[in-house]
């Protein structure tokens, strides 16, 4: 590893006692020398090869700057030589530093283009003209995060060994990093069989097995003892015990699965565990068991179902009884005759506007053109209902905008619903002024729990 001193040294132009060649191997030797890990195995040139595959665990490095891009706010800087992973094979990419002898640069995000790796971000201390070219920098990971990664990253390289061998299930996609990890399976998987892979995992990472990286011509592969190879050119541990521990979090629609390893899974699992005591209150389950709490909660669930059904068929019946009437009392929108009539519901407390939504949906699927239906649902709150057609949708609510600005629009909220409008008066007179107005001043006869409009 290149010390302080080394920099000083090299980038010194009074006591740089080299010449440009001598500095470019002192720099060539001094990196690439005792750099490559012990779990890693490289057949051929290991100058040319990044060293973030020469070695997972390098957490700074020196490196000269050949190449300075700059637009606008945005900086990108290219090294002879980066332990930086620039991203790929779904694993997200490094961040961290570069510091210089004037300057610190953020490193926000990598790049590769073509055989460059660029260094993305900004100069936190010093200026951009503090940038110069062929200065030897000194490159630092962000390490608490690279090597959640590389945790993140081998666990599923241990998930899908058993996903391949055992359900012949390939990935399709998924992103490793940088807080918990996303599989993408090619097919959907049954989660009682996913969540027995997540114990072999488990298995796997109690058994502490060596993990290694074969580099041929080029070519990374990553293997792990028993679990045979894959080719992988990813950030990752060197022993399957470094990941700790891994948990399933989430899996959705049998292919979508999300994961997290080591203290990340173990905070998430304590706060579900955290959550399920509050849900076993909730449902007034004595002792905290999971599967006492499933049972509770299908129970539930199916009464629920059985109270949707019945509100369904409820709303069924109100719906069709409202549309046989076929009431034929009218009155005139500029000449246009509508006809309507107010259902009184207020004597058996249905609630509000949630409640309704099944039997205003219906009725503005199934109600003709001209026809709206009043609904009384408390002393000040009217719901009018209309076929849900643009034209007559706007044509009773430029209606109601007239009215309710002859009683004036502070006595009166209006709210516009699918199909429907809400109004809620400030007093019960003030409701009854927008009937008389909207009927042209025609009496209601009150019949049982409706009231019917004659003319």
């Amino acid at each position: 590893m290149i010390t302080t001193s080394h920099i000083d040294l090299i980038n010194s132009e009074e006591r740089n006692i080299f010449n440009i060649h001598n500095t470019q191997q002192l720099v060539r030797i001094l990196t690439v020398k005792d750099i490559v890990s012990d779990h890693v195995e490289v057949h051929g040139e290991k100058t040319d090869l990044p060293l973030y595959l020469l070695n997972d665990y390098l957490r700074e490095f020196d490196a000269r700057i050949i190449e300075i891009k700059k637009k606008e706010s945005c900086i990108g800087i290219v090294l002879d030589k980066t332990a930086f992973y620039p991203g790929g094979g779904h694993q997200v990419h490094d961040t961290g530093e570069l510091i210089g002898r004037n300057f610190r640069f953020r490193v926000t995000k990598i790049e590769k283009r073509g055989d460059k790796i660029i260094h993305l971000g900004e100069i936190i201390e010093g200026s951009p003209e503090n940038i110069a070219l062929g200065e030897i920098v000194r490159g630092v990971i962000d390490w608490e995060r690279r090597y959640h990664i590389m945790k993140l990253h081998t666990a599923e390289h241990i998930f899908m060994h058993f996903m391949e061998k055992e359900r012949g299930i390939k990935l399709r996609n998924g992103q490793f990093g940088p807080l918990e990890g996303m599989i993408i399976l090619e097919k959907p998987v049954e989660l009682d069989a996913i969540l027995t892979i997540e114990k072999k995992v488990n298995e796997v990472i109690k058994q502490s097995l060596p993990v290694r990286r074969i580099i041929r011509n080029g070519i990374a592969e990553i293997a792990i003892k028993g679990l045979g190879s894959k080719k992988c050119g990813g950030t990752h541990v060197k022993n399957t015990g470094e990941i700790e521990f891994f948990k399933i979090l989430k899996v959705h629609g049998g292919k979508v699965i999300w994961y997290n390893v080591s203290k990340r899974a173990i905070e998430e699992l304590r706060e579900e565990y955290n959550n399920l005591i509050k849900i076993g209150e909730i449902l007034d389950v004595t002792q905290l068991e999971s599967s006492k709490i499933s049972n509770k909660l299908r129970t539930i669930l199916k009464e629920l179902e059985g109270l949707k059904s019945t509100v369904n068929a409820l709303s069924e019946i109100i719906v069709n009884a409202i549309i046989k009437k076929r009431m034929k009392v009218g009155f005139y929108i500029d000449g246009e005759r509508w006809i309507g009539d107010i259902v009184d519901l207020k004597a058996i407390n249905i609630g509000g506007v949630k409640e309704l939504e099944p039997i205003m949906k219906k009725l503005s699927e199934r109600l003709e053109p001209n026809y709206v239906v009043i609904i009384q649902i408390t002393e000040k709150d009217l719901i009018l209902i209309v076929k849900r057609q643009k034209k007559v949708v706007r044509r009773i609510r430029e209606v109601i905008t007239q009215i309710v600005s002859e009683i004036g629009r502070e006595k009166v909220v209006v709210s516009g619903l699918s199909g429907a409008t809400l109004l809620t008066f400030s007093t019960n007179q003030d409701l009854e002024k927008f009937l008389s107005k909207l009927f042209c001043g025609t009496a209601r006869k009150q019949n049982n729990s409706q009231s019917r409009i004659s003319s």
